[in-house]
């Protein structure tokens, strides 16, 4: 799109050959067989097409202890795109479990030596509060998380423990929220990838089930009825992004503390 094609020419290159050309060269050199990298997906912006983007960076120019941790980051495009916004770089946090994504998006922006945003190679499921405490000296967890096409790579069980991980990260104050999208379904059920490989997908009624079972276990079920607002919604896919022609569903959603 036109909002992608500006971005990356302002990130890469101001030549578009040089620019689609450095693309290429990136999804050539990727090792492992992910989907995202096969179809150009990791110069995709998923996290500004979210509803709920123009509020999180709205309130991250406005308060200095608003850091947004992006859990399964790939290259950090999205994060990239968040800081060019106007969201201050020093509150941003970008997780994947492969530091070799992360050496490539410094690759394909240039920018190993002056990005100021602070990129982690670590395992969501054993990341800790205190790795984000230091970047927010107000609290020792986080108002925003985004997890943008990061939950449907695993089961339905992982997919719970995921969400208890990012639970015990989220802070307990109005307006925190964690955020995503996903392949979806209007049933649950399984997700075919067309890699041989079968996913969980979630319809927006089991997922707002989940999130209300996760904080009943962390904070009991008032908390859970009453502080938590989660809201999902299915749409059909482009086609135009997506390989083969293909038309799927993505689950937009968000989990809010009011």
């Amino acid at each position: 799109t036109a909002v992608e094609l500006a971005f990356l020419k302002a990130t890469i290159s101001k030549d578009e050959t040089e620019m689609r050309r450095r693309i290429d060269e990136l999804q050539r050199d990727e090792i492992y067989p992910y989907l995202s990298i096969r179809a150009y997906y990791m110069v995709y912006l998923r996290m500004y097409r979210h509803p709920i983007y123009p509020r999180v960076l709205s309130q991250g120019k406005e308060d200095p202890s608003a850091i947004l941790l992006d859990v399964g980051c790939c290259i950090g495009t999205d994060v990239r795109k968040l800081v060019i916004d106007g969201y201050p770089a020093s509150q941003v946090l970008g997780i994947d479990l492969r530091p070799e994504f992360l050496t490539l998006g410094h690759k394909l922006y240039g920018d190993a030596e002056s990005c100021r945003i602070h990129f982690l190679a670590a395992d969501i499921f054993a990341l800790s509060k205190p790795l984000i405490a230091p970047r927010a000296p107000s609290s020792e967890a986080t108002p925003y998380i985004h997890a943008g096409s990061l939950f449907h790579i695993w089961d339905e069980p992982t997919q719970h423990t995921l969400a208890l991980r990012l639970v015990l990260l989220l802070r307990r104050r109005s307006g925190s929220t964690i955020f995503g999208r996903q392949p979806g379904l209007p049933e649950a059920g399984v997700i075919d990838d067309r890699m041989q490989r079968f996913r969980f997908g979630h319809s927006p009624a089991s997922w707002t089930s989940l999130w209300k079972t996760v904080f009943e276990a962390v904070d009991g079920p008032e908390f859970a009825s009453t502080r938590v607002k989660v809201e999902a919604e299915l749409i059909l896919g482009d086609p135009s992004v997506t390989p083969g022609g293909d038309t799927h569903h993505v689950l937009f959603w968000s989990v809010e503390i009011l």
